[in-house]
């Protein structure tokens, strides 16, 4: 209340454990953050994730990722997938070769970026991509 925000722009973004805590917030307070940005994170609820609100989420994993598996980050972003009530099919968007999943909810898109031969890195792309999909909000 005493600092001048604009509530309907506030953003997370976090590789790894900082990835984990975006998912975390994004199942928790969907309302609050408006866009997750999310780098080889995880869904560490254990299965609790039941986002109350849709929530555009941006997220990359390597393929060969030994820290935090590829299933495990699918699983994540299914959650979300599920809850923004987008389809199961996608279209490709820029960076290649993130993927936009089709018919989300307006405004809530779920982008999801499996980056082959990388592990547990930032890829390099991710920064102006996480940037530029805050951005259109």
């Amino acid at each position: 209340s005493s600092y001048c925000i604009d509530t309907g722009k506030i953003f997370s973004a976090g590789f790894s454990y900082g990835g984990m805590m975006s998912i975390t917030l994004g199942c928790q307070m969907p309302d609050v953050f408006r866009a997750i940005g999310v780098e080889s994170g995880l869904d560490i609820s254990g299965g609790r994730c039941n986002p109350a609100h849709p929530i555009a989420v941006w997220q990359t994993q390597g393929d060969q990722d030994t820290a935090v598996p590829p299933a495990n980050a699918q699983a994540a972003r299914d959650v979300f997938v599920k809850t923004n009530h987008c389809g199961s099919t996608t279209t490709a968007v820029s960076p290649s070769p993130c993927v936009s999943y089709d018919g989300c909810d307006s405004g809530y898109p779920v982008v999801w970026c499996l980056i082959a031969g990388e592990g547990h890195a930032i890829w390099s792309q991710s920064g102006p991509a996480i940037a530029g999909f805050f951005k259109q909000y």
